[in-house]
């Protein structure tokens, strides 16, 4: 029970993770060439999809979605 309790805590990090992933590699970028979009280095970029992406603000977030052809949408459920 603690451990799912663990995971299910991280299950929307990990779905972020995955989902900016995906869209970068589906865009055909790699980190170097987003970051240089979303005016930020390539670090932060590696930072955001091996470590926390909510250490990201919203606005970073938006920036990047628009970066990649996407959009941001925040919800509470």
């Amino acid at each position: 029970p603690k451990v799912k309790r663990i995971y299910d805590e991280m299950e929307a990090e990990y779905k972020l993770k995955e989902q900016l992933i995906e869209a970068r590699i589906a865009a055909g970028l790699n980190q170097k060439e987003l970051a240089k979009l979303v005016e930020t280095q390539q670090s932060a970029i590696s930072r955001w999809e091996k470590e926390d992406p909510f250490q990201m603000s919203i606005k970073q977030l938006r920036k990047m979605a628009h970066a990649l052809g996407k959009d941001v949408e925040i919800r509470l459920i």
